[in-house]
């Protein structure tokens, strides 16, 4: 199966999730936060585009980045 790419315009919706999760949480931890944003992933229509994992990777990269 061939790794899915993921688009300018997804990334940025990405990291900007990973951002504003952190603004808005910046006393959890990411392993309590995670949960929530995957079943939030799952529900949303753009899932069925890219997989939790690559969404997961870029959406925690994004949060441990930018620290507020």
């Amino acid at each position: 199966m061939s790794e899915m790419l993921v688009t300018d315009s997804q990334r940025a919706f990405l990291e900007d999730l990973g951002r504003t999760a952190r603004s808005h949480l910046p006393h959890m931890e990411w392993d309590e936060v995670e949960p929530h944003l995957r079943l939030g992933w799952y529900s949303s229509v753009l899932s069925n585009d890219l997989d939790w994992g690559r969404v997961e990777a870029i959406a925690h990269e994004s949060w441990s980045r930018d620290p507020f």
